[in-house]
């Protein structure tokens, strides 16, 4: 499984190179975080493909997707009860602070 956080921080970098104000940036990241959450890769992707030559990081996240889009499916994930994010885990590799 690909986590929702490492896929979001790559459509930050696509947004950042397309979206000018930081409003609609965080609402275009929302949209985006809930298309993921539903399962809708393919969307996004399409959506950015478009934009694909106009900078480095679009073809970077759209590259990403396409090459994760198997273990993308958060939906699938979510519906068994399953974490989405990998903060758990790396939460846990932290050392403890009474050690």
């Amino acid at each position: 499984m690909s986590d929702l956080w490492h896929a979001l921080d790559h459509a930050g970098g696509a947004l950042r190179a397309l979206v000018s104000d930081g409003a609609g940036w965080k609402r275009r990241i929302g949209e985006i975080r809930d298309e993921m959450k539903a399962g809708r890769v393919h969307e996004v992707t399409s959506a950015l493909v478009p934009c694909r030559d106009r900078h480095a990081d679009v073809a970077a996240c759209i590259d990403h997707y396409r090459k994760n889009l198997d273990r993308m499916r958060c939906d699938g994930y979510i519906r068994r009860g399953m974490q989405i994010g990998s903060g758990v885990v790396e939460g846990r590799c932290q050392p403890h602070p009474c050690h």
